[in-house]
């Protein structure tokens, strides 16, 4: 008896691993794209470039260049490349880029037959930050590993700048109030680097202006109407954990759990934001604070009494009312 259970444990380990390695996929890559925003990371692409073309040479790697002139050229070039015979599409880039590139794949009617690599060239990297390849040399090495897994994509229909609805996808984030004002503020302040992002959340905070905001999720309201003269300061939807470099908006985020995270926090005074933001920068406890909300959704609505703008991966385009919906497990990416 003894012994059969011991036989009967070992399948189960046997199955276990078997069903293990299905899950992920390896890939021996001979033919690549590879797509580079020459504009990306304050111009550091072509220093980047140049790197990743000696580690396509030394490890015998084809890769032809697709090189980006101008905004959306990116989806473009992704929608009607060839994917056949190519085995993963590279992409040197911030977050921006790749949000071009995944709803070009994503346009495609055979969306999408192969991996999508990255390798981090942007100011904004939230993505390779999730996936631990926050340097080129660690992107590098998982392209030389080949290693791939599925990751969930959020969809979301909106209004575009003309007032009518758009539907996109994206890997990283949807934000709205105080997130996506300093998101704004921080485009002119792009002189500063990185610290533009601090510097322009830190102005408004002590701004502190309010959203009026309905939302729904999973057909349950959360924040009704009738709680507006209680505003929201921030509302974030996150797949990433990070939304940019030292960001932690969403610690307990997945990429491929099938769900989207939402956290949102009530109107407070100017001390208390401060702190909460000092939170977000330091381990992400802001989601334990009193009055955020940290959860997990497949489907959202959120409503506002006007349009109010909304930043998209990092883009700011768009406004109210939206519609969020998870497309679990929709995108292959190298890890």
């Amino acid at each position: 008896m003894g012994r059969l259970l011991c036989t009967f444990a070992c399948i189960l380990v046997f199955i276990s691993s078997w069903h293990g390695v299905a899950m992920a996929a390896k890939h021996q890559l001979t033919r690549v794209y590879l797509l580079y925003n020459p504009h990306a990371g304050r111009q550091q692409s072509q220093k980047i470039l140049k790197k990743v073309l000696q580690f396509f040479e030394d490890h015998h790697i084809d890769a032809e260049l697709l090189k980006t002139e101008g905004p959306w050229h990116a989806k473009e070039l992704a929608e009607h490349a060839l994917l056949a015979g190519r085995d993963a599409f590279c992409v040197i880039g911030g977050d921006g880029t790749l949000h071009e590139v995944v709803n070009g794949l994503m346009a495609r009617d055979d969306a999408p037959t192969i991996p999508l690599a990255i390798i981090p060239g942007g100011t904004g990297n939230a993505l390779a930050e999730d996936l631990g390849l926050s340097s080129i040399d660690l992107a590098l090495e998982a392209l030389g590993a080949g290693n791939s897994a599925p990751m969930d994509l959020g969809q979301i229909t909106f209004r575009n700048p003309e007032g009518k609805e758009e539907q996109r996808y994206f890997l990283n984030l949807v934000g709205l109030g105080m997130g996506v004002r300093a998101n704004l503020t921080a485009e002119k302040l792009r002189w500063m680097g990185l610290h533009r992002y601090n510097a322009a959340i830190l102005y408004h905070i002590l701004k502190n202006k309010g959203l009026n905001a309905e939302i729904k999720a999973d057909g349950s309201t959360l924040v009704s109407r009738e709680a507006n003269n209680h505003p929201l300061s921030i509302v974030m939807i996150q797949n990433t954990v990070h939304g940019g470099k030292n960001l932690i908006l969403a610690p307990a985020a997945k990429i491929d759990d099938g769900f989207l995270d939402l956290v949102f926090a009530p109107k407070m005074g100017r001390s208390k934001m401060l702190s909460l933001f000092q939170r977000v920068t330091k381990d992400g406890s802001h989601v334990t604070a009193r009055g955020v909300h940290a959860g997990t959704f497949k489907t959202l609505e959120i409503n506002t009494a006007a349009p109010e703008p909304i930043n998209i991966d990092g883009e700011n385009y768009g406004t109210t009312p939206v519609s969020i919906t998870v497309k679990a497990k929709t995108l292959e990416i190298i890890r």
